[in-house]
């Protein structure tokens, strides 16, 4: 392994310096401190551009979450607070596939070419353009609730889970 010559120039810089300040009558004081400030920096130089040590290498975060989760469910949440009162575009990317799945549920595919005229005319006006933002503008919170309406109009929910049958003899 070869060695940086950083160590060994960060003294005789200093030196340098140090010398060349005391010639110039500076101060005793003042060319000791004016001779440390290069020897700090190479060291700094030195200590930023040094290999890494040979180790483990660190783990990515791993998220455990799945759909629905409190991680997705937070960055929801803040996704909905954007500037003056609109939701951000982090919103709306998280309502798109959603959107999409919906609409396939129901016979519309967005890929074909009658499939956006369809999709406007099953969610209404205001939905289609909460979902497309024409012309730049970010919709509000209230827009972003009515289009989460007429989305989950399309589909309705379906009956709750069953609760498990009683075993005979058995009381509940």
């Amino acid at each position: 392994m070869t060695r940086s010559p950083l160590p060994l120039a960060a003294p005789a810089s200093g030196a340098v310096v140090l010398v060349g300040a005391l010639l110039l009558r500076m101060p005793v004081a003042y060319a000791i401190a004016a001779g440390l400030v290069p020897v700090a920096a190479l060291l700094v130089r030195g200590a930023h551009c040094a290999p890494a040590q040979d180790g483990p290498p660190i783990p990515g975060r791993q998220h455990a979450d799945g759909e629905g989760g409190r991680r997705e469910l937070d960055r929801l949440a803040w996704s909905l607070s954007g500037a003056g009162g609109a939701v951000s575009e982090e919103a709306l990317r998280l309502l798109r596939p959603v959107a999409e799945q919906r609409l396939r549920r129901v016979g519309v595919d967005l890929a074909r070419p009658d499939g956006a005229q369809r999709a406007r005319e099953l969610l209404g006006e205001r939905a289609w353009a909460t979902l497309t933002c024409p012309g730049g503008t970010l919709p509000r919170v209230r827009d972003l609730e009515h289009t989460v309406s007429a989305l989950e109009a399309l589909v309705p929910p379906g009956p709750g889970p069953v609760p498990p049958a009683a075993a005979p003899g058995s009381r509940t």
